[in-house]
Formats: C-alpha cells, sequence, structure tokens
C-alpha cells in the first residue's frame, strides 16, 4: 500500500493532468503573441491525445524536424514524422506538458515546458502507468504559423531504466522462446515501431510478463511517476 505522501504526489500528478486537459486552446493560425505560440502547442496536443495522426500532422511544415530522444536522431520531413504519429495513436500515447511558456526568437516562437505526464499502453503494459519526462526549453519551434522542429523530451532515468531494461528482456524472451511475433516486431535486433506494430508490441509484453513474472517494483514505479519538489513549487 502507498504511504499518505505517496498517495498525495499522485493525486497531485492526476489533477495537473486533468487541470490541462481542460485548458486545451483552439488552434491559432498565426503567431502574434506567447499566448498564441502556447495555443498552437495545446491544440496540437488536443489532436495528439484525441489519436488523431492525421489531424497532429497538419501542424508540422513539410520539411519539419523531429529530433528523437536518446541520441537516435533526427526524422525529416512530415512524411515519415508520420510513422511516429500513427505509432503514438495505435499505442493510446497521452500527453500532459506542463508550465509552456514561449519566447521570441527571430521570426520564430519557441515554447517551452518544464515537464512532461505521459500515459501510454505501452508504458502501462511495462507496469507505468505513469511516465514523467524532463522539460525543454526548445521543445517546439514555430514557423509561419506551424512547427519547423519539435524536440522529444528524455523519460526521468528511473523511467528509462525500467523500459530499457523491459525492452531487452522481451528481445531475449522473442528470440529464445522462437516466438513467431519477433519476424514483426524485429528489425535487426531492434524492436521496430509503427502504427501496425504497436498492438503486437503490448500484446507480446503482457505475454512475456504473465510468462515471467517480470515487472518494476513499486518503488521503481512511484519513483519513474514522482514529480521533483522543485518541479511542484514553481
Amino acid at each position: 500500500m502507498l504511504a499518505p505522501t505517496s498517495r498525495r504526489k499522485l493525486r497531485f500528478l492526476a489533477g495537473a493532468a486533468l487541470a490541462f486537459a481542460g485548458a486545451v486552446a483552439s488552434p491559432v493560425v498565426a503567431q502574434q503573441s506567447a499566448r498564441d505560440a502556447v495555443a498552437l502547442v495545446d491544440a496540437y496536443i488536443k489532436a495528439h491525445n484525441a489519436h488523431q495522426p492525421e489531424e497532429a500532422l497538419s501542424f508540422y511544415h513539410q520539411d519539419a524536424q523531429f529530433h528523437l530522444s536518446m541520441g537516435r536522431g533526427i526524422v525529416h520531413g512530415v512524411d515519415d514524422i508520420a510513422r511516429l504519429e500513427y505509432f503514438d495513436a495505435a499505442a493510446g500515447s497521452t500527453l500532459y506538458p506542463q508550465q509552456l511558456t514561449a519566447r521570441r526568437q527571430g521570426e520564430q516562437w519557441v515554447v517551452s515546458f518544464g515537464y512532461v505526464i505521459e500515459y501510454s499502453d505501452v508504458f502501462a503494459s511495462m507496469g507505468l502507468k505513469i511516465v514523467l519526462a524532463d522539460g525543454l526549453e526548445n521543445a517546439f519551434v514555430i514557423e509561419d504559423g506551424k512547427f519547423h522542429t519539435v524536440v522529444q523530451p528524455e523519460l526521468k532515468p528511473a523511467c528509462m531504466q525500467t523500459m530499457g531494461a523491459g525492452f531487452a528482456l522481451l528481445i531475449d524472451w522473442l528470440k529464445e522462446s522462437d516466438d513467431p511475433r519477433q519476424d514483426v516486431l524485429l528489425r535487426d535486433g531492434s524492436l521496430h515501431l509503427t502504427g501496425d506494430t504497436a498492438p503486437i508490441l503490448i500484446e507480446a509484453v503482457t505475454d512475456w510478463r504473465d510468462k515471467t513474472g517480470w515487472g518494476p517494483t513499486q518503488e521503481q514505479a512511484f519513483e519513474c511517476a514522482q514529480v521533483d519538489a522543485d518541479r511542484q513549487q514553481e
């Protein structure tokens, strides 16, 4: 059972998420102020959370750049970014960026956030109901009313350690058990993540955990979901 302090922190996270969901703004065509820039990001998050990838993709420039976390490189162009949005939609990705601010930078607007509360069916299948990602100073760069650059935030170390260990063990299990799903899920020894493979991945994770009993401890799950004290005070 969680201690009273733990329950209070989880209630704080849930309350923050609901507050954000109720405050999402309408789309903006052009940005004349920091408020407009933040409203554009809010509108994109609303489309993302509604799992409407086509609408979410309409917020990107045709030649936009998406910087993946963990040094995995840059995805160039909206056609390739589409793979990310379709995977997130199939995975049930739901984002709640906190403490959004915007600043003018030449002809562009740059939107920052303090941290991100995230849920997805993939994380949940691994035993993590709430996942936190770090803040970013240059999360969204807006030019002429659309995203020129988007940077994916890094998961908190506690979240990344759990997911990294889990995925490595899952890959080993798929290979060692000669599970036929490996033909779809693995490419060059790594997980192949698309909108089509997302439900297969979730199913495989569920089966693997049922057979092996693997999962994060309660302490690991809570550490992943815990907002740092300095973030709560901002």
